[in-house]
């Protein structure tokens, strides 16, 4: 027997005896069975053997494990071995501890390309992309080269910062160094420049690939349906089917979402007949699109018959469920739902909550959102503040302004809708001068109020006896000035013609009236509250500004 032979044969009994001793007792066979094994003779402790059982260790995620085999490598004397030191790099990236990773390749007294690619790749995998962009400039600086492999690690650390810019450079780099053809270069250019909003670039590359896989597509699909384009998605996926590409449960998830977002009922329909025949209807990604489709073109029975029948359900299935519920008004059927998470071992996130609160805001359901609100303090999420904000409009809309307003003073961050909300439980409640006190703190923290933050601060003073006076104040700030066509439409709804009135004049004097939309704008405020005067019997105004003008 040869030595050549003779050490295959070792290395296919310890990939058998590794892989028996991983099956049979999970990843600590390591720790046992296995070093010991080495320790006696029985195991080769050598290089290859070592590198397999690392790359087990990664398939496991076992870094425990890992860590043993760390400390065994250093006994035995193989730690500067180069292979090994790449193979500890990826396995403890991979496990998500990346500054034991940087640590060992700071270690390392020598190091290839590879070692570049895989602390780069570790650093792009665990959301540190500044620091994958600066090691690969390290990289090239120190004369190493990157391959096929690198450029899409250092295309995904530009992709999570939206770094256009760099992305730029790096596609300039892939061009020099002749990997731009590289199927996986290519999708993930492709990616980089659809998550930085560059869809017609992407389309470029998409475009002038010579080799395109499923992935390709689907990166192509995601941009277009993430920058709100699903016309040209839809377009797309029909090329796909004429190149007779096979879709899969992503492909059909990305063009689900933008038949939902264009409320396309039949495309939807036609696209749940494709995963019925490639038997990717069960599938939760596809389910879960199906679910948000049906519910956002109002078939909200169909979308619950469909969460019901899913064998396997997770965040993402209970989540769509209970928004489409509350979105159609069912909020005691959300609610409901709700209650069934914790014993089908789902945990409720933020995205949950925030729909929940909508539902006992709702249907004024006091009793189940303070037991939301128990549960929102016990995981954590009071300071969230979409979640902070739900809250506050949950008790303004039961009627508990005081629990409203103590949350609303303890919130650390507070965003326009939850000033909007709390304007609102004041205006509910009959709280004018809170309401207004409110606007004010808006205007001085430099806010920009909307349609909302406007309505329901006319709301708030409606009936009052100064209200007059606070409309006039209100028209008087410079900030609001900027939103004099939201204004008017509220005035409008709230039937204030004089207010309107003094809108139209106001509009006049600061010399709004040569804009296209105020040329239009002011006539009909003039014409409707000339009408409605006429109608309750006050007098016409003989001296109005020329506004045609």
């Amino acid at each position: 027997m040869t030595r050549t032979t003779a050490h295959n044969r070792i290395s296919m009994n310890l990939m058998y005896f590794g892989t028996s001793c991983f099956n049979n007792h999970g990843a600590t066979a390591i720790g046992g069975t296995i070093l010991t094994g080495m320790d006696q003779g029985r195991i080769p402790a050598d290089s290859d053997s070592y590198a397999k059982l690392l790359q087990r260790c990664v398939a496991m995620n076992a870094l425990a494990e890992g860590k043993q085999l760390h400390a065994h490598i250093t006994k035995t004397g193989f730690l500067a071995d180069i292979l090994l030191g790449n193979h500890l790099i990826n396995l403890y990236a991979k496990c998500r501890n990346i500054h034991l990773a940087r640590y060992m390749f700071d270690k390392m007294p020598r190091r290839d390309f590879i070692s570049w690619t895989a602390i780069i790749t570790g650093y792009a995998q665990n959301g540190q992309g500044e620091e994958a962009l600066k090691l690969f400039v390290e990289m090239h600086r120190e004369g190493f080269k990157p391959n096929q492999f690198t450029f899409p690690s250092v295309l995904k650390a530009c992709a999570s910062l939206l770094a256009i810019e760099q992305g730029k450079q790096v596609h300039y780099h892939a061009i020099r160094s002749g990997f731009e053809a590289d199927i996986y270069v290519g999708n993930a250019l492709v990616d980089m420049y659809a998550k930085c909003a560059h869809v017609d670039d992407a389309r470029q590359v998409f475009d002038g690939m010579s080799e395109r896989n499923v992935v390709s597509w689907n990166a192509m699909f995601a941009g277009y349906t993430q920058n709100e384009q699903s016309e040209e998605a839809i377009e797309l996926f029909k090329q796909m089917h004429r190149e007779c590409i096979e879709p899969d449960q992503f492909s059909f998830s990305s063009i689900l979402s933008a038949c939902a977002d264009l409320e396309a009922l039949n495309m939807g329909m036609l696209i749940h007949n494709g995963l019925i025949k490639t038997g990717l209807d069960f599938d939760i990604f596809a389910m879960n699109a199906l679910i948000d489709m049906y519910a956002k073109c109002g078939m909200i029975e169909f979308a619950r018959h469909l969460f019901d029948k899913m064998s396997k359900r997770d965040m993402v299935s209970w989540n769509a469920t209970i928004a489409a519920s509350v979105q159609y008004g069912e909020d005691m059927e959300a609610l409901h739902l709700f209650q069934k998470m914790g014993p089908a071992g789902v945990k409720p996130n933020q995205f949950t909550i925030s729909s929940i609160l909508k539902a006992c805001a709702s249907a004024a359901a006091l009793e189940e959102g303070k037991q939301v609100h128990s549960y929102i303090v016990k995981a954590g999420f009071e300071f969230d503040v979409y979640i902070s904000g739900g809250l506050v409009d949950m008790y303004s809309k039961c009627e508990c302004i005081e629990s409203a307003s103590n949350l609303f003073d303890r919130m650390l961050i507070r965003d326009l809708v939850s000033w909007n909300a709390m304007i609102a439980g004041y205006a509910q409640g009959g709280h004018a001068v809170a309401a207004v006190k409110l606007f004010d703190q808006i205007l001085q923290l430099g806010m920009m109020p909307n349609q909302s933050t406007f309505s329901n601060l006319l709301r708030a003073c409606a009936g009052l006896a100064t209200l007059e006076q606070c409309e006039q104040d209100i028209l008087r700030v410079d900030m609001v000035k900027k939103h004099w066509i939201c204004l008017g439409k509220c005035i409008v709804k709230a039937w204030r013609w004089t207010s309107l009135l003094s809108l139209a004049l106001l509009m006049h004097v600061q010399g709004y009236q040569h804009l296209n939309k105020v040329s239009s704008f002011m006539p009909m405020c003039l014409k409707l509250v000339m009408s409605q005067m006429s109608l309750q019997g006050m007098p016409l105004l003989t001296c109005m500004p020329n506004v045609e003008a």
